[in-house]
């Protein structure tokens, strides 16, 4: 059994060699097509080893991107969690993987210290429930790293209550308690974890929007966690000051620290999403858009988490959530909903990972992202933002923005695989 099945296109067989000696010489075993004899049942063995494999690496490229193998190949790695994926030339993941991470792999020559193989060796690592075979020291100074920059984070948003919860993937586990806070690192986003569970989407207390139709039930097997904030500035630019982002979004001279960030395109937060899972060895994404909801409602069908009114916070009146607001506002202003989430009413829009769709017609009901082929296919946002009006702040309101949006009423939350 071999540790990782390798999902390629024959085209690309030159540069998959390359790769695959790069994780063997890593004492990592890798099973190919090459290694498929004259008289294999090719279609039986194939599907026989991407069973047993641990990860499926899908090499991505202009060749296999249009691949219906390939393309099966990396769904069954997604429906059994084992996907890690890299592409090969400028050509992006087909949109539905494009929505997670992957490693570019367009410069790399070879070697396997380069920090985007790294990153690769981190990800497969994971999967194989083991330590990155590596001797980069990166791996190893990451978190004490951004220790450093603890002290100079702010003491009111950033370290919260001196009891606030640090986390590793191994602390929190998938039966751990609804609402339970918790961070990757002192510097990382704070998540609150989310029940498995099943409610009725769209806009179940009407009358409202066609876009908001037809209501469908939804269930998730699984937790997650999600940002208790939408993602700051001050999270951003820990990620700008490590050199690894090079992109500084306009703040409008509104403030940055802990306002949430503006003015970042879709690709802008995925690049965001790519650095903080490296950085904390977890996987991070946008929520899809039944998450969202889900999360927002925290078990109520009423317009707000609230009730039929939504209820603004002292702090938050003629601010981040009022129809005559002007900017944004530091996060927290509206909440806390029984998941101990802020603002998913108001401040900002947030992106999140589902192609736009005008309704709900054949609406996925396991809570996946609805996805499209098309790279420049408008997304979903949601949660209104300063200077709407309460009815686009509706727990089931929601909006399409196109993919390379940067807008000084737009931003993101993340959610946390556990």
């Amino acid at each position: 059994m071999a540790d990782v099945f390798l999902s390629y296109k024959r085209e690309d067989e030159q540069k998959a060699h390359k790769i695959l000696q790069a994780l063997e010489g890593q004492g990592i075993s890798v099973w190919w097509d090459q290694r498929l004899t004259p008289k294999s049942h090719w279609d039986k063995l194939i599907e026989t080893e991407i069973s047993k494999a641990k990860a499926v690496l899908v090499l991505w490229s202009s060749h296999s991107s249009d691949s219906d193998w390939v393309r099966a190949e990396a769904n069954y790695a997604i429906e059994n969690d084992k996907l890690v994926q890299a592409r090969f030339d400028d050509r992006r993941p087909p949109l539905l993987f494009a929505m997670r991470q992957y490693a570019d792999l367009q410069d790399w020559s070879g070697d396997s210290s380069e920090p985007v193989f790294v990153k690769l060796l981190y990800w497969i690592s994971l999967l194989l429930g083991r330590d990155a075979p590596t001797s980069d020291p990166r791996i190893d100074v990451i978190r004490s790293r951004y220790e450093q920059s603890k002290p100079s984070l702010s003491p009111d948003f950033v370290s919260g209550d001196e009891n606030d919860r640090f986390a590793s993937a191994a602390d929190i586990k998938p039966d751990a308690m609804a609402g339970t806070t918790f961070r990757d690192a002192p510097w990382s986003p704070l998540l609150s974890v989310i029940p498995a569970g099943e409610f009725n989407m769209g806009n179940v207390s009407g009358p409202g929007r066609e876009s908001e139709l037809p209501v469908h039930k939804v269930a998730f097997e699984r937790p997650f966690a999600i940002g208790v904030y939408p993602t700051t500035f001050l999270e951003w630019d820990i990620g700008l000051n490590s050199g690894k982002l090079s992109y500084s979004p306009k703040d409008m001279g509104w403030g940055r620290g802990d306002r949430p960030v503006i003015h970042v395109s879709f690709e802008d937060v995925v690049g965001f999403i790519e650095w903080l899972s490296f950085e904390t060895g977890n996987r991070y994404r946008l929520p899809s858009e039944a998450e969202w909801e889900y999360a927002c409602r925290a078990g109520t069908t009423t317009p707000f988490f609230s009730g039929d009114q939504l209820k603004r916070n002292a702090s938050s009146t003629d601010s981040a959530t009022s129809h005559a607001a002007r900017s944004t506002q530091p996060v927290g202003q509206i909440g806390p909903n029984a998941y101990g989430l802020y603002d998913m009413h108001g401040n900002v829009w947030e992106w999140v990972a589902d192609t736009w769709v005008p309704n709900y017609e054949g609406a996925p009901s396991d809570g996946s992202p609805r996805a499209s082929d098309s790279l420049n296919a408008d997304k979903v946002i949601r949660g209104g933002s300063w200077g709407f009006s309460d009815n686009w702040l509706r727990s089931s309101a929601r909006d399409a923005a196109p993919v390379g949006s940067r807008l000084h009423n737009l931003g993101f939350r993340v959610v946390r695989e556990l």
